[in-house]
């Protein structure tokens, strides 16, 4: 499946709105450095890439379920979110920004509905993050993976 079928399905699912968020958050994290991907998993996600100290790590994905998903167990062995404070830091933020979700712990998944990104004002509280976050990983000359 290529990104524009995921898009395709995503819409057939959530809507026109949660497609048009997903496109914009998918050309925002292209403009951060990050290369975007679709995964082959059964169910397919929209995910994102970066080359950090050798190795690849995967910050954020848009998954089929119409969210958008950072993902703390994968940044969990990237430099500069090793520590429980950094991901800590970046869950508060996330809350700061106004987004409400629920942590067991900081291995987890930040989920954000696409429905409530749909607003310009509250996507870029969003984007504002995500640029920090993505700020925070160290970066090679390439991207991808």
């Amino acid at each position: 499946m290529n990104e524009a079928e995921w898009l395709d399905r995503l819409e057939a699912k959530h809507g026109a709105a949660s497609r048009a968020t997903a496109i914009d958050l998918i050309e925002h994290a292209r403009q951060l450095g990050l290369d975007t991907f679709v995964t082959q998993a059964q169910n397919p996600s929209v995910g994102t890439r970066l080359k950090v100290k050798g190795s690849t790590r995967y910050p954020f994905f848009l998954v089929p379920n119409g969210k958008a998903s950072i993902s703390l167990s994968y940044l969990v062995y990237a430099p500069g979110f090793a520590s429980e404070e950094k991901r800590q830091e970046l869950v508060d933020r996330m809350h700061s920004a106004g987004f409400e979700f629920q942590m067991a712990n900081l291995n987890g998944d930040i989920r954000i509905p696409l429905s409530a990104l749909a607003a310009p004002d509250i996507r870029a509280r969003y984007l504002q993050v995500l640029m920090w976050m993505v700020g925070e990983l160290p970066k090679e000359a390439s991207v991808g993976g």
